[in-house]
């Protein structure tokens, strides 16, 4: 289901609205509107009445999931998520920890003089503190170690 569906999905209000009601609140076409709710429809999410009124169905989402056979990348989103809000997490706990841009500007101006800059100790919320300080490479961050990193952990913790 594509972001489109899950809108009209999502602004269906539980007494039911008709194709045109749900043109107006999503902003899409009439046409567009009948395709989504067809969609829906076969898929479990939405009925029509023999009102017209367009109707939630309360089918539980990780339960059609599961039918549809989907059920793998719902999960592998919810972890894929969960490592992403804890690889920011530890962002946010080490620029934290180092008062912002002007000290990050001050270590490095220090570093490019030879000066070795001790390491501020911190916690990360979620992660063990022997995970160390958000990964840098030629003094940048680096996202892509750092994600790696908290899979790892995860990946580990949940084993």
């Amino acid at each position: 289901m594509g972001p489109q569906a899950g809108t009209v999905v999502a602004w269906t209000p539980p007494h039911g609205a008709t194709t045109d009601q749900l043109a107006v609140l999503t902003g899409h076409t009439t046409e567009q509107i009948g395709q989504y709710v067809r969609f829906c429809t076969r898929a479990g999410l939405l009925q029509i009445d023999a009102d017209g009124l367009v109707r939630r169905t309360g089918a539980d989402l990780d339960q059609l999931a599961e039918q549809s056979g989907v059920a793998e990348v719902v999960q592998a989103r919810h972890l894929a998520y969960d490592a992403e809000s804890a690889a920011w997490a530890w962002y946010c706990a080490d620029f934290a920890a180092r008062r912002g841009w002007a000290i990050e500007h001050a270590a490095a101006r220090a570093r490019r003089r030879g000066h070795q800059i001790p390491a501020a100790q911190h916690t990360i919320p979620g992660l063990p503190p022997t995970i160390g300080h958000y990964p840098r490479i030629a003094g940048r961050v680096c996202h892509a170690e750092a994600l790696a990193a908290v899979r790892d952990h995860l990946a580990t913790a949940a084993a």
